[in-house]
């Protein structure tokens, strides 16, 4: 089910975010929408800590641009999977 989950949080992030970010704010390159798309979605994870929502920042920021160069939702949802599996795993979240 984290899958599907994973699939639900990468779709609204990337999807649908950091697209309309880009669009938006006329971004050519990306990097703004995935700025703006990394925050919000770091802030949805801000109640598990300092620590994990500095990580989750980091590995957001990286998934847009996995998501800029791919421009499919695949690659980023197996990757967040198993990094929200690993991180499950060390009991960081």
């Amino acid at each position: 089910i984290y899958l599907f989950h994973a699939f639900i949080q990468e779709f609204v992030a990337r999807g649908i975010l950091q697209t309309s970010f880009q669009n938006f704010l006329n971004d050519k390159q990306g990097y703004l929408g995935i700025l703006c798309t990394s925050i919000l979605f770091t802030l949805a994870h801000a109640q598990y800590g300092i620590v994990t929502t500095l990580l989750v920042l980091t590995f957001s920021l990286i998934m847009g641009l996995i998501f800029i160069r791919q421009k499919n939702l695949l690659g980023v949802t197996f990757v967040h999977f198993w990094i929200g599996i690993y991180a499950g795993f060390l009991g960081i979240v």
